[in-house]
């Protein structure tokens, strides 16, 4: 599917001032004090006011960001940064709870007719946070927002079996596929299944989901106000339906902190109480920080070296796989991270998403694959047989966060050792965001970088769920999830008849055959299987999950 590039709100260098001064604990200014309230304890611990009550700054919760979001309008929230703030604010049909298992949202009731066909029963009693109801019409419309040859939602290619969307009773929806879909049942549980007031968005088309345009949707929370590079601020949603959510907290304040040892002393400190991406090098710096919970997540994640393919040298398969053999990549992993990640496979998932099938299958074959394991010689030959065999320059693209650094500067000592001289190039967080989905192209139109560090996340507790996205053809161009621009006639031939059949054990075997074709063709390189770890105040409980990019809700936080 063809994907628009959309001008995205990039965050200014911060600076650690600002990051530490952007936490307020109220609403409705963007440049408020986040210094620790006088009287308060310097752990982060929660204080009483003076009448026995709980004070404002005691409901607060004050969340850290490694960057800036992409936007609150929720078909460009497809990041593990903007999910946390736009998941607060929008609600969708379904709800993917820290199991995998499905939940009612603001569906009050599911059932599938047949492999083709989705009925879903809408609750009758919503509002959006301005108070008008919510209608069939407003979620037939915001789903109808990802479909289409010129959709430029991020989630685009979840629809890509949808054939309509229909009302079928006063409050029911019918969602007729072209093909049966093995991940249509969790789609409704993404933002693609988010419901936004249709009225709001065609009198804000011009600005929706910006600073000044906001969003209005169905969520615990409301938007307030968002000074691009520094906070975001949402408050209670006081027209909220479902009142059996906790919602202890009636002000959220999204701090952003770019550099991480900054956003280790607000969370030591307790100017901030929770980060959901802690940098897996830094995770020893909390060990003494009596105010936290430290939690790490076994999670649906890869991290990984992506080649630009789309451009030379790097559309040189044996280019790609000299750089592979130059990496001991079992070596750097044991060092960076330790016990929160495993040296990849030769799969792009690991044991995690053992989901289908059985688990001790998978591993066998995984251990029949042959992971470029660390090969000097094999390296020269690869690179030997290339249409580059003195080697060259590149760029590697990799964010701020410590240890992607750490590792870029061991990739470039690793193939110096073969003749390719690299320059790391260091981003933003966010930047990196636009790298990935392809909204940084050069003169020519194609993805500016050669490679890039980055990781991926399935949206779903499914094996395919590493794989389709950042590799289907029709994910490869601006916009789209395909950061390698990898296309391939025979991958995507299996990748469709997997997502099309209903049979386990058949879809088993044709993820085992298209991974080998991955390998071979070797777009990306994973590095790593790694844990997601959580930095928590012990003021607070928090249920956390492997899919907390669409599970973690604010409303559902209780003080402890």
């Amino acid at each position: 599917m063809k994907k628009k590039n959309i001008v995205k709100s990039l965050a200014a260098a911060l600076s650690v001032v600002v990051c530490l001064t952007g936490c307020s604990g109220g609403t409705g200014s963007s440049g408020s004090s986040g210094s620790t309230p006088a009287g308060s304890p310097s752990d982060g611990s929660s204080v009483n006011d003076a009448t026995g009550g709980v004070s404002d700054s005691d409901t607060t919760l004050k969340w850290a960001l490694e960057s800036d979001i992409v936007s609150l309008d929720p078909i460009y929230a497809y990041d593990t940064t903007t999910n946390l703030v736009v998941v607060q604010l929008v609600e969708s049909l379904l709800y993917i709870n820290t199991d995998g298992s499905i939940s009612p949202m603001l569906a009050s009731d599911w059932k599938c007719v047949d492999d083709k066909t989705y009925v879903y029963t809408i609750r009758d009693d919503v509002s959006f946070s301005d108070g008008t109801p919510m209608t069939v019409e407003d979620v037939i419309f915001s789903m109808e927002r990802n479909m289409g040859s010129e959709s430029d939602s991020y989630v685009a290619w979840m629809f890509d079996s949808v054939d309509s969307i229909e009302k079928t009773g006063d409050w029911e929806i019918t969602v007729h596929l072209k093909n049966p879909d093995a991940f249509w049942q969790y789609v409704p549980a993404t933002t693609g299944g988010a419901v936004i007031s249709k009225a709001y968005y065609e009198e804000h088309k011009d600005n929706y989901g910006t600073a000044s345009g906001g969003v209005m949707a169905t969520g615990a929370y409301k938007f307030d106000h968002w000074t691009n590079g520094s906070e975001i601020v949402l408050t209670a949603n006081e027209n909220y339906w479902d009142k059996s959510a906790p919602c202890d907290f009636k002000t959220i304040d999204y701090t952003i902190i770019t550099e991480d040892t900054t956003r280790i002393a607000a969370l030591k400190t307790g100017q901030t109480d929770l980060s959901v991406n802690v940098s897996v090098d830094m995770i020893g710096q909390l060990a003494d920080a009596t105010n936290l919970d430290i939690n790490s997540v076994h999670a649906y994640r890869i991290d990984h070296l992506a080649f630009n393919t789309e451009k030379a040298p790097f559309n040189d398969k044996n280019v790609r796989k000299a750089i592979c053999y130059a990496i001991d990549a079992e070596n750097l992993v044991n060092s960076v991270y330790g016990e929160y990640g495993v040296p990849g496979s030769g799969l792009l998932f690991g044991d995690a998403l053992y989901t289908i099938g059985s688990a001790e299958d998978w591993q066998k074959f995984a251990d029949t694959l042959d992971n470029y394991s660390y090969n000097i010689e094999k390296a020269k030959e690869c690179l030997a047989a290339s249409a580059y065999p003195d080697g060259f320059d590149c760029r590697l693209a990799v964010s701020n966060i410590s240890y992607y650094q750490s590792m870029a500067v061991y990739i470039q000592s690793a193939l110096s050792a073969i003749g390719i001289n690299v320059s790391v190039e260091q981003h933003t967080y966010d930047e990196m965001i636009t790298i990935q989905f392809g909204n940084m192209l050069d003169a020519d139109g194609v993805k500016d970088y050669d490679m890039g560090l980055f990781d991926w996340q399935a949206d779903f507790p499914d094996p395919a769920g590493n794989v389709r996205p950042i590799l289907i053809s029709s994910n490869a161009g601006a916009g789209g999830s395909n950061t390698s621009s990898f296309r391939s006639d025979a991958a995507d031939e299996l990748f469709a008849k997997e997502n099309n059949s209903v049979d386990e054990a058949e879809r088993v075997e044709l993820i085992k055959e298209y991974s080998e074709i991955i390998l071979d063709e070797v777009p990306i390189y994973v590095l790593a299987f790694s844990n997601q770890s959580f930095a928590v105040n012990k003021r607070m409980k928090v249920d956390l999950g492997p899919l907390y990019f669409w599970d973690l809700t604010a409303k559902d936080f209780t003080l402890a």
